[in-house]
């Protein structure tokens, strides 16, 4: 049991350090610096939030999961179903052009 649990715990320090080595190449990759902008978008019948963040994630999240949980948290909604026809919510996006 004590060789199981301590197989797990390296198992899970070396997909941290891969997730972190991953995270600092692709900042460090970027030439340009980038600068975070919302932009208001009016929901259209028939949309959900995973075809919305399909449209609008850039490279700067790690998943659609991650753009649609940060996009429930800034609009309040309660969960990611929680979107109607005619309702204007905010979508964050990232840019290397200073606005």
């Amino acid at each position: 049991m004590i060789r199981f649990i301590s197989a797990l715990v390296i198992v899970m320090a070396v997909m941290t350090f891969t997730l972190s080595l991953r995270s600092y190449a692709l900042a460090k990759d970027r030439s340009e610096p980038t600068y975070k902008y919302y932009t208001a978008y009016t929901v259209q019948p028939g949309d959900s939030l995973s075809a919305i963040a399909s449209e609008y994630i850039t490279d700067e999240y790690s998943s659609v999961h991650r753009y649609i949980s940060e996009v429930v948290s800034i609009n309040h909604l309660i969960a990611a179903s929680d979107i109607k026809a005619g309702q204007v919510i905010y979508l964050p996006y990232y840019s290397t052009e200073l606005k």
